[in-house]
C-alpha cells in the first residue's frame, strides 16, 4: 500500500518567485534608470549608434508605427517627455501602459483590488489601442509626420 502523497504548496511557491522575479526586474530597471540619470550619454550611445534603423522604411519608403521610436526612448530617458511624444506619439503611450502591467500584480497584491484583466474594458483598451496604432500608421504616411 503507497503512502498518501505529500501537500505541496505549489501556489504558494509560485507566488513567491513571482515576487522574486519582480524584485529581481525591478533592481535591475533602477540601476539601468540610474545609470542614465547620471550619464544620459550612455543612453545615447546605446540607442542611438547601435541601432540599425528601421528596415521597414528602407524598404518601402514608408514610415512604420515605430518610425522614431528609437529616438523617442532616447528622449525619455533623458527626460524630455514632450521631444519623444513629438518623434513618435505612440511610445509615450505604450511605456505608459507597460508601466500600469508592470504595476498591476503589485497593486493588487497590496490593495486588495479585483484584477482588472478580467474586465471586458481591459480587453476593449487593447482593441482601442491595436486601432489607434493602425490610424497612426495611416495619417503619418499620408500627412508625412
Amino acid at each position: 500500500m503507497k503512502p498518501p502523497p505529500i501537500p505541496q504548496d505549489t501556489q504558494g511557491r509560485t507566488r513567491k518567485r513571482a515576487r522574486i522575479l519582480f524584485a529581481v526586474i525591478t533592481i535591475l530597471l533602477l540601476v539601468v534608470g540610474g545609470c542614465i540619470y547620471l550619464n544620459p550619454a550612455w543612453a545615447s550611445y546605446v540607442f542611438g549608434e547601435v541601432s540599425p534603423g528601421c528596415i521597414f522604411r528602407k524598404h518601402t519608403g514608408l514610415a512604420c508605427p515605430g518610425c522614431g521610436g528609437t529616438r523617442a526612448i532616447r528622449a525619455m530617458m533623458e527626460g524630455h517627455f514632450i521631444t519623444a511624444a513629438r518623434y513618435n506619439i505612440m511610445l509615450p503611450l505604450l511605456a505608459i501602459g507597460l508601466v500600469i502591467e508592470y504595476l498591476r500584480l503589485p497593486l493588487i497584491g497590496f490593495t486588495g483590488a479585483k484584477d482588472f484583466h478580467q474586465s471586458k474594458w481591459y480587453m476593449r483598451s487593447i482593441i482601442i489601442f491595436a486601432w489607434a496604432v493602425i490610424a497612426w500608421f495611416i495619417v503619418r504616411n499620408l500627412i508625412g509626420v
